[in-house]
Parts: C-alpha cells; sequence; structure tokens
C-alpha cells in the first residue's frame, strides 16, 4: 500500500473513532483497522464532505481572485503622488538636489533613483513637473523627471508615467539623399 493510501486510511479511522495501526516492512506495508467502544458514525458521509470540501477550496479560490483584482484596481486607479527623477547625473545627491528644490518637497533615494514628494495631489504635482525639470537640467542634476506612483512610506515605486515626447537630442532630421556619382577612375 502506497504512502498516501496509508494516511487516507489512518485519517478515515480517525474521523470513525477507529484504532489504526501501520503494519509489514516498507515495500509490502499495510494498515490494520479496529473497531472500539468510542467508534461511531460522523455526522456527515464521505460524498457530503468532499462536496462541502470542493465548495470551500471554490471560495477560498474565489476570495483570493477578488482580493488580487481590489489590488490591481487599486493600484491602477490610485494617483501619482511623487516625482522621479530620470537619469540622474554622475555625483548627485540628495542633499544637493534638496537644496535646489523648494522646502515643501521631499527628496528621498529609492529603488535607483531620486524621487521628490511632498503634500500635493496629482494636479499639483502636474503643474510642478516642468519648473522641477528645468531646476534639473539646467543645474545639470538630471536628464528628465516622471510623475510616479508610491506606497505612503514611500519604501516602493509602482508606476511611473510614461512619456511620449522624445528629448530634442534624440529628434532627428531627415537627411536628404545624396546622389553619389562614381567614374571608373574612383578606387575607393
Amino acid at each position: 500500500m502506497k504512502k498516501l493510501q496509508r494516511k487516507f486510511i489512518h485519517e478515515l479511522a480517525e474521523t470513525y473513532k477507529l484504532y489504526s495501526e501501520s503494519q509489514d516492512p516498507e515495500p509490502k506495508r499495510s494498515v490494520f483497522v479496529r473497531l472500539q467502544a468510542s467508534s461511531r458514525l460522523p455526522k456527515i458521509g464521505l460524498k457530503e464532505a468532499l462536496f462541502v470540501s470542493e465548495r470551500m477550496k471554490e471560495k477560498e479560490r474565489k476570495k483570493r481572485e477578488r482580493a488580487l483584482q481590489i489590488e490591481e484596481l487599486r493600484q491602477q486607479s490610485a494617483e501619482f503622488n511623487a516625482i522621479v527623477v530620470k537619469d540622474p547625473f554622475m555625483g548627485m545627491t540628495a542633499e544637493k538636489l534638496a537644496a535646489e528644490l523648494p522646502e515643501e518637497l521631499s527628496v528621498k533615494w529609492l529603488m535607483d533613483s531620486f524621487v521628490i514628494y511632498g503634500d500635493f495631489g496629482e494636479s499639483q504635482l502636474r503643474a510642478l513637473k516642468p519648473e522641477i525639470k528645468e531646476v534639473l537640467t539646467s543645474k545639470n542634476l538630471a536628464m528628465d523627471c516622471a510623475l510616479a506612483k508610491t506606497d505612503t512610506p514611500r519604501t516602493l515605486i509602482y508606476d511611473v508615467e510614461q512619456t511620449t515626447e522624445l528629448p530634442a537630442e534624440t529628434k532627428l532630421e531627415p537627411v536628404p539623399n545624396r546622389l553619389l556619382i562614381s567614374t571608373s577612375f574612383d578606387w575607393y
């Protein structure tokens, strides 16, 4: 008898208040079951127990799925509550950054970037973002900044706003097609 089968019989015997004992050496192991004075029938049968067990598992699964959906919605609907500094220049510190920003804003190093935050809503941060970007680029502190979603103690960045505009340096002007005329005297 396999170990799983023996375990099932022991648990079944425990439910019915029967005496059970494993016997014989390992390859041909078996279970001995005997009635006792305290033996009784359980309140529900195996079919009902299986049905109840499956319903409970289904409820737990639905509960976990619902909790995951709620968490995803919370993260998606949460407002941007910070500004993340993108591409900081070498040597920039939180102290240097804080010295250049208004006193109402706080700076924290978080997940390989600086996070600027304060007691502002998303609309106020959107209004502050161009000013902060101007300070960052004019003082040679960083290349860019973006709105971000962080948790309340500022230990995790959930999401960063995706910007679609390219910096001026990366925009390429179309190069006119130049006609190369080659002759038999051109050796290159």
